[in-house]
């Protein structure tokens, strides 16, 4: 994940492709999150799979998965709830 240091390192090029990769990013969560609010639930697997390729640290993840709770999204191991 990028600091403030890394960022102001950036060429305006490598800011465009990070603010691009920060706002997908945010797009695949809000999906999660519809996807959940329908459905009562969302699983580890698809959370994972959904954001596979993003550097997430453990506090971010632990963030998404405490705002999906918040909205009485159960976090489910498998299909098998």
């Amino acid at each position: 994940m990028s600091t403030e240091k890394d960022i102001a390192s950036m060429t305006p090029k490598e800011i465009a492709e990070y603010k691009a990769m920060v706002e997908k990013k945010r797009a695949i969560k809000r999906g999660l999150l519809e996807r959940g609010k329908k459905r009562g639930y969302l699983t580890f697997k698809e959370i994972a799979e959904a954001l596979e390729g993003f550097e997430i640290s453990t506090e971010e993840m632990e963030k998404t998965y405490d705002r999906f709770e918040s909205e009485k999204i159960e976090l489910i191991e498998d299909m098998d709830k």
